[in-house]
């Protein structure tokens, strides 16, 4: 079974957003930590979220690795990480709640017309 689209829309736009941030570099490993962490079946917000975290900031010190000096601060990695993944998440709760309430209200305007002619 496929991601919810909310979701997809997580795993995306993470990803996305910071190809254009001197992170860019390790934006495919956080996008593959975003998909395991959503694979990661009974585990809370929380846990997902320490597992992306985790997954960029092991992206920065292989970066750092390979270059034989600190080019991408894994702190700061941490700390962006996840704050812009709580972010993302947030908004596209927002999107996927307000859609909700729209199908409600769709689904309960038929409902009050036909109250009104009987």
């Amino acid at each position: 079974m496929g991601l919810p689209v909310w979701l997809q829309m997580v795993a995306s736009l993470g990803p996305q957003i910071l190809m254009f941030t001197p992170l860019a570099r390790i934006a495919p490993a956080v996008a593959a930590g975003i998909q395991e962490a959503q694979q990661m079946a009974g585990a809370d917000g929380p846990t997902k979220l320490a597992h992306v975290t985790n997954i960029a900031v092991q992206a920065a010190q292989a970066v750092n690795a390979k270059a034989g000096h600190v080019e991408v601060d894994p702190e700061t990695v941490r700390v962006a990480a996840g704050q812009a993944i709580s972010t993302v998440v947030t908004v596209v709760n927002m999107v996927h709640a307000a859609h909700a309430e729209d199908a409600a209200e769709a689904a309960a305007a038929p409902a009050a017309t036909r109250g009104a002619t009987s």
